[in-house]
Formats: structure tokens, sequence, C-alpha cells
């Protein structure tokens, strides 16, 4: 009768333990057990020892937004499955590499499984898998990279606002009734609709467009209205991706091309529609944050007036930079900007003062 609240009670004692020998640093758990509330004590789950199919994958995004909607939000699976798999066969590595794809936009990013003939002595890294897989999946490990200011403000909702990252649609479409039986679409975080490939030889897949926004493809800046079913291109190096309009998305785009690179944030602005976003920051560590010591910078668009207000930041924490550079970069589908195209339009210093910037 009992038996399920044990993750629960051996999650806690490593927390407690941790917390112990490290009074102000954030402990972190990783375990593939779960009961109600473990959140409170920082863990992340997975979902196990799973199979390495196309099939396994389908049904990996049905449970994480099951998961996910039950409260606890760092939910996670062994990319490519865990038993089996070789990474010389191509039909596994599109397997690998699709399940690669939707894990970058999981709450946690990573891969890991015994290979065939289920021994470590397999490689799993990605050079295992050939140049084209190991071509793709770096892009998206760079553009995990390149989210982390948007990630990074997700997780700090979790904490102050008890938010979930991956998104079942109708957390944030509740009005349209197309999207209550989506089981291989979701939101991640309130700007990215993410739109997994889940069929083998699969080049396009059918894409629901929630209704009452404006949708933009994060690839190549196309625009499309809301309410609607489309057959978007699926090229085994990508999955569709789609903004909602006014979305503000801060990127280290620098990254895609120099992971070395500290050049400024850019700042993504989604025309055709009012936004808003509030870019968190602290000092990454401890619970400092819980305390108070976090800072929120607040950006945002008038489409009317076609202006970015980057309003007065509020808080501070340790180390914090008091002097900022931000690239202000306007997407539409008459530029088409997207990762592969992308430009800046105007560099902002900001010192932490109330400034608007004319796009």
């Amino acid at each position: 009768k009992v038996r399920n609240l044990y993750p629960l009670v051996h999650a806690t004692t490593f927390y407690n333990g941790l917390l112990k020998a490290r009074p102000n640093q954030r402990p972190y758990i990783l375990t593939r057990c779960a009961w109600a509330s473990q959140q409170k004590v920082g863990t992340a789950v997975w979902s196990g020892d799973i199979p390495t199919t196309f099939d396994e994958l389908r049904k990996q995004v049905t449970a994480g937004l099951n998961f996910v909607a039950c409260g606890i939000p760092y939910w996670t699976t062994d990319i490519g499955g865990y038993s089996g798999g070789d990474p010389a066969d191509k039909n596994y590595r599109e397997v690998f590499t699709r399940w690669f794809q939707y894990g970058t936009f999981c709450p946690v990013f990573r891969a890991h499984g015994r290979r065939y003939p289920g021994n470590t002595k397999v490689p799993n890294e990605l050079w295992a898998y050939g140049a084209e897989a190991q071509k793709i999946c770096t892009e998206f490990i760079n553009l995990r990279y390149a989210l982390f200011p948007y990630i990074y403000t997700l997780s700090g909702q979790i904490t102050r606002n008890h938010y979930t990252p991956m998104r079942l649609l109708a957390f944030d479409f509740p009005e349209d009734k197309k999207i209550l039986d989506c089981k291989d679409q979701f939101m991640y975080g309130p700007s990215l609709l993410i739109c997994p490939v889940l069929n083998a030889g699969d080049r396009k897949r059918e894409v629901y467009l929630p209704s009452g926004k404006r949708w933009i493809d994060f690839w190549t800046g196309e625009n499309y209205e809301g309410g609607q079913t489309i057959v978007a291109d699926a090229p085994i190096e990508r999955i569709p991706v789609y903004v909602p309009a006014g979305s503000i998305i801060p990127m280290n785009v620098s990254l895609l091309m120099n992971p070395d690179s500290s050049a400024p944030v850019e700042v993504r602005v989604y025309q055709g529609a009012d936004g808003r976003f509030e870019l968190y920051e602290d000092d990454g560590e401890t619970f400092d944050c819980e305390r108070g010591e976090y800072s929120l910078i607040p950006f945002m668009w008038n489409e009317k007036k076609r202006t970015l207000t980057i309003g007065k930041r509020q808080g501070a924490y340790k180390g914090m930079s008091k002097e900022r550079e931000f690239r202000i970069v306007l997407v539409s589908s008459e530029k088409g900007r997207g990762v592969e195209k992308n430009s800046p339009d105007k560099v902002v210093k900001y010192v932490g003062k109330k400034v608007d910037i004319k796009l």
C-alpha cells in the first residue's frame, strides 16, 4: 500500500544529506522513480530503461506530457532509448536523430543507453552514428545552449510561479477544443511549439496550429494563421517548430557559430502582436534566489508603435553585471529570419534603466 512512497522518501533522504554537506548549493538528483510532490527535493525524473524504436519514442512523447501534467516539471528520457540500437545501422541512426531533436526540447536534455550488443564497450557518442547524424545532433546541442537565457527563465518560473516548461497545448490554449486530444505536439515555454517527427522515413508531418494566434516558422520566418492543420516540411536535419506572433525570445545565438563566444544576448522579436517577456537571472548555484537575490529584465513589444521597451531591471544578485548589451532582431516572413538566416538590427547598451528602441 505504501511502496510508491519509497521514491519520495529515498530522494528526500539524499536531498537532506546533500544540503548538510553543501548547505547553500542547490542539490540535483536524477531518478527514475517519482511520487507526488517529489519536485520539492530537487529531482529530475527519467523514464527508465526503455526500448530503442520509433514506437517507443511515440509513447515517450505522450508519457512525458502526462507526467509533467501531474506537477513534476523536470522530466526526460534516454535519448535513443536504453537497451539496444546499433549506431552502425542507418535505420537506428534515424531513430536516434529524431529522438535527439525531440530531446532538445525536453525539460532535461540527455542521451544514454547500452547499444547493441548490450554492453558498455559499444560507443554511444555522436560520432559513432556517422557524419550526417553527428552534424545534425551537434547543431541541436548548439541550439539548446543558444536557448539557455530562455530556458533558464523557464526554470526560474518553476520556482517562482509553479510553472512547467513542457506543456500540454491545453495549458496555453484551453479555448481551442481541437487540441484536447493532441498527443504529439507540445509547448516548450510560452514561445515554442514543438512538433517531433515520430515515424521512420517521414520528411513531412501534419501540424495543428492552435487558434487565436498567428504562428511563425522558427526556421524560415514564414507566417500562418492559427486554427488550421498544415503539412510541415520535416527534412532529417530538423523538426517543425513554430513561434506565436508577439513572442520575445532571448538567445545566445553566437553559440551557434562559436561555443566560446561571449557576444551580446540576442533578443528575437516575433512581429504580429504585442508581446512581453521577463528575462530571469540569478547566480546559478545557491539558494540566495529564494531569498530574493535574482534579477528580472522586462521586455515589451508594441506592435502598433513598432517599439521594443526594455524596462527597469528589478532586483539584483551577487556577481551580476551592471551593464549589458542586447542585440535586437525582428523576425518576419519578409526577412525570413530563422536560426540559419539571422542578422542583427540594433545593439543596445543596457544599464538597468528603461530604454525604448524604435524598430
